[in-house]
């Protein structure tokens, strides 16, 4: 019985690999309709056998996993496991009858449905997006919308959830107690706010669009491509197991053996997509440093997707956003160029850490980043609560992103069509983002005091040897074995805690930008910073 168990185990974990590498490729820019038509088929596949497998599996079967004996570890082994570990059994146990709730509490109906809006709210995202305009993809949303509310809703109720809202993050961090932890996502909120305050009176702070609209950022989508790669091949991707492609959305996904990278070039403004490919790298190395003996099994996948955007806001806040990050950015556009970029070492160092407001998540920096997020999360809470419709989104985004960011939104494609995760119907996503971003500070403090030279080694050799090991031994090698807030504490020693990312802003930011210097000894503080 276990041995049929574990079958079904590699089977559903096999689909759901296959679900991401093809769904993925909804957003590709240079893929043929053939191409596409084909990905969404594979897709539709996928998610079908998924749902047969999970529908497959006795919700109420439990194994005795420590009265193993010798002839299941023998058929184990024939099962592609080649080391047998009864508390990873257990943890592999507890994360497919996870996954079996989430896929049984709705219909087969509503996956076809759900598999149908996703394609279509995703294509019609794509032709409204360019045109900036959200009544393209207005239709297809509300009906993505109503589905996920009612799937959502029935999962609440199989997983003993409070509301469809926590069961959509529930799809995302399994076993999160969001009232936990909420005291201290509440804090990073209140400091922000709190500088957003000082900024918006800060004399001189250009927003992070004009900054980027000089001249010397300008840069070829070739060139910006293979400076992507190379940022990608010094971080320690393996591009023998996975490949980089240009599109309409960063991301980094797929499996232990075959990780897909792609950012989203813009040819006026070079730094964006080279902060996205530290941030999917992140991603990507993630997935490529997975426990190779259980990889095939859903416990050998990442713990959670917040503990993955932890990774990669790491990478792209705590290491990119730094004298060190600076130095390993500018060396390897010169090693690609052949020459120095039109960018000084200091024109990128001021830039990557300076105050200037945004419209765009993906792009704010790290004080405003988190009330980004907060408009997100707020506005799906209410359109699962019912106070909000749908057809409301760009009125109320663009008054929240007024109020909360202090900066009007010219058209949708600035406002609630940027990301395309509610598109693909992952209306739970952002709290990982949330999450994962205070976790990311929280890591890299104890990866510093572990290793105090790690950030040496990335500005003189863009070595990043020392922080991928760390993060193999404490995160990467357990999988899914442990849920997000267990795994956090084993590795950090910390519950989850705001206090590194409040310290990291304090010494990281206001030494460069006190609000009581002048402009000369503020730009005299930053060529130190950058020294």
């Amino acid at each position: 019985m276990l041995g049929k168990f574990l079958d079904s185990s590699r089977r559903l974990h096999e689909h759901l690999m296959n679900r991401d590498r093809n769904g993925a490729g909804y957003t590709y820019i240079e893929q043929p309709f053939l191409r596409r038509i084909t990905r969404l088929c594979r897709t539709i596949l996928s998610v079908i056998q998924r749902e047969w497998v999970s529908r497959n599996i006795e919700m109420d079967k439990t194994f005795d996993f420590e009265a193993m004996g010798e002839d299941f570890a023998d058929k184990a082994h024939k099962l592609g496991l080649k080391n047998i570990d009864r508390a990873v059994l257990k943890a592999n146990h507890d994360r497919v009858m996870h996954i079996a709730k989430h896929a049984q509490s709705h219909t087969m109906t509503d996956i076809f449905r759900k598999v149908g809006y996703t394609a279509w709210c995703n294509w019609r995202w794509e032709q409204a997006k360019r045109k900036g305009d959200f009544s393209v993809v207005a239709t297809a949303f509300a009906h993505s919308v109503r589905l996920s509310h009612t799937i959502a809703g029935h999962k609440a109720k199989l997983l003993g959830l409070g509301s469809a809202y926590a069961a959509v993050i529930d799809e995302f961090i399994p076993e999160i107690d969001l009232k936990s932890i909420q005291p201290e996502l509440t804090r990073v909120l209140e400091y922000c706010d709190e500088q957003k305050a000082w900024m918006q009176n800060h004399p001189a702070l250009e927003s992070v669009e004009a900054a980027g609209r000089d001249k010397k950022w300008r840069m070829d989508i070739d060139t910006q491509m293979k400076v992507c790669r190379k940022l990608a091949e010094h971080m320690g991707f393996d591009f023998n197991h996975g490949h980089l492609q240009r599109g309409m959305h960063p991301l980094g996904v797929g499996s232990r053996d075959d990780t897909q990278l792609s950012v989203t070039p813009k040819e006026q403004d070079c730094l964006i997509a080279m902060l996205d490919m530290i941030h999917e790298t992140g991603h990507g190395l993630y997935r490529q440093k997975l426990p190779q003996d259980w990889y095939i099994h859903p416990v050998g996948h990442v713990a959670s997707q917040a503990m993955d955007e932890a990774i990669a806001l790491m990478m792209e806040n705590c290491i990119a956003r730094t004298p060190a990050g600076a130095q390993f950015i500018h060396r390897t556009v010169t090693q690609v160029l052949g020459r120095e970029p039109d960018f000084s070492l200091r024109d990128l160092q001021s830039r990557l850490n300076g105050y200037g407001p945004t419209k765009f998540r993906a792009n704010a920096n790290e004080l405003e980043y988190p009330l980004h997020l907060e408009i997100r999360n707020t506005i799906l809470q209410d359109i699962y609560a019912g106070k909000l419709a749908p057809a409301d989104l760009p009125a109320r985004w663009n008054a929240d992103m007024a109020r909360v960011i202090r900066m009007d939104v010219r058209n949708d494609a600035e406002g609630c069509l940027q990301d395309i995760h509610w598109y693909a119907m992952q209306f739970g996503y952002f709290k990982n983002y949330q999450i994962g971003f205070v976790m990311a500070y929280q890591i890299f403090d104890t990866i510093m005091a572990e290793h105090p030279d790690a950030l040496q080694d990335i500005a003189a050799r863009s070595d990043f040897r020392p922080v991928v090991s760390w993060l193999e031994e404490h995160i990467f090698r357990w999988g899914a074995q442990h849920n997000t807030m267990d795994l956090l504490g084993r590795a950090t020693g910390r519950a989850f805690s705001a206090d590194s990312y409040i310290h990291a802003m304090e010494n990281k930011y206001f030494p460069i930008y006190p609000p009581q210097k002048n402009a000369a000894e503020a730009t005299s503080l930053l060529d130190s910073a950058i020294a």
